[in-house]
């Protein structure tokens, strides 16, 4: 990844934000494909990384490979993301017994 895509991604330059999804995207949506249900769910994945990813890319340093520590922020967000729906289905189960309909 250029370091000064990343500058001026930090600058706010809405090119380089364009541009840097357009990388980031090609980069990581086989991880996000990989650790869900459906390209839905991946593309969500994508979106909340992509979130992650550019309001944590103030302390990334440039000693580590963009590549893995984007892959590492992509992989905690689908981790949190998955305890978080699991965490709700627990909560509360669909049951179709509960249901009833009108009909």
């Amino acid at each position: 990844m250029d370091q000064l895509l990343i500058k001026r991604c930090l600058d706010d330059d809405r090119k380089a934000l364009e541009e840097f999804y357009k990388i980031l995207y090609k980069m990581l949506i086989g991880v996000c494909w990989r650790y869900s249900n459906n390209m839905e769910m991946a593309i969500e994945y994508m979106k909340l990384g992509f979130v992650r990813i550019l309001l944590n890319l103030k302390k990334y340093k440039e000693q580590i490979p963009f590549e893995l520590w984007a892959k590492r922020r992509m992989l905690n967000t689908i981790v949190n993301e998955y305890k978080k729906n699991k965490k709700w289905n627990e909560v509360a189960p669909y049951n179709e017994e509960h249901v009833e309909t009108n009909l």
